[in-house]
């Protein structure tokens, strides 16, 4: 297992308390799609993608996979099964991400992405998921 993946070290996709127990081996909680989506981000705004920051000394740690133990979220909520993240990027605004993905969204759904959050309920970030819809185009969940 690699410390890195698609750009990414696992601390960006699961809590302090995962990592510290399973450390590298915490890339098995999450699912490889919903990684190569935001280093497909990445690599469009050419920016920085935050995840989770916890392991700079951020505030953001349940952005990516969320154990049974966390209080956040629904109980079946994607992040639970490493299929979702709640995606910043730097200096861009969640609305123009969610536009660009849009735009772009046949590139994207190839990646895996299957469903965003409806601005409403992510004003300041994006909420990727690659859960199985069983749709043609992006779901848009108004959870």
């Amino acid at each position: 297992m690699e410390a890195i993946q698609h750009g990414f070290f696992a601390t960006e996709f699961v809590p302090k308390e995962i990592f510290d127990r399973y450390g590298v081996n915490s890339w098995w909680f999450i699912d490889e799609r919903i990684v190569r989506i935001n280093a497909e981000l990445k690599k469009d705004f050419n920016r920085a993608v935050i995840i989770n920051n916890w392991s700079v000394k951020g505030t953001r740690q349940y952005c990516g996979y969320r154990p049974p133990t966390s209080i956040i979220g629904g109980k079946n909520s994607q992040h639970r099964h490493g299929r979702a993240s709640d995606t910043i990027i730097s200096g861009i605004h969640a609305n123009e991400v969610r536009e660009w993905i849009m735009q772009h969204k046949e590139r994207y759904m190839q990646l895996g992405l299957t469903t965003l959050e409806h601005q409403d309920f992510a004003p300041t970030w994006v909420h990727l998921d690659c859960r199985w819809t069983g749709l043609n185009d992006i779901l848009i969940v108004k959870p």
